[in-house]
């Protein structure tokens, strides 16, 4: 490894060193207790790796300019046609190019045209 390579590591342990203490006390603050004796330590880890991904899928939606905005009423176009759930016949564009009934505010599954 060259000096540069030691040096990245030593700024990630560095990095991890304080983010972990900072992170342990606050969550001793919060929730006190003995961690090594806490229940269900597994399906905890296992919800915390399900956040992650949810936050890493959403970064790179991000960074890739793919990030959808939240749906805008206003910014839909009206599309006419009978909705397969409510029967109502006023459906608007959603904000991904999909359709979302005025009526029963789902997305229709297939229109009847």
């Amino acid at each position: 490894m060259t000096d540069a390579h030691e040096q990245h590591l030593q700024r990630i342990k560095d990095a991890f060193c304080r983010d972990v203490d900072t992170k342990y006390r606050k969550g001793q603050e919060e929730h006190g207790g003995n961690l090594w004796q806490k229940p269900r330590m597994l399906e905890n880890a296992l919800e915390e790796i399900l956040d992650l991904a949810v936050y890493l899928y959403t970064l790179k939606e991000q960074q890739d300019g793919t990030a959808r905005k939240p749906y805008d009423q206003n910014q839909a176009e009206a599309v006419e046609f009978t909705c397969t759930r409510c029967r109502m016949t006023k459906v608007q564009t959603h904000y991904d190019g999909g359709l979302i009934c005025f009526g029963c505010a789902t997305k229709p599954d297939e229109p009847d045209y």
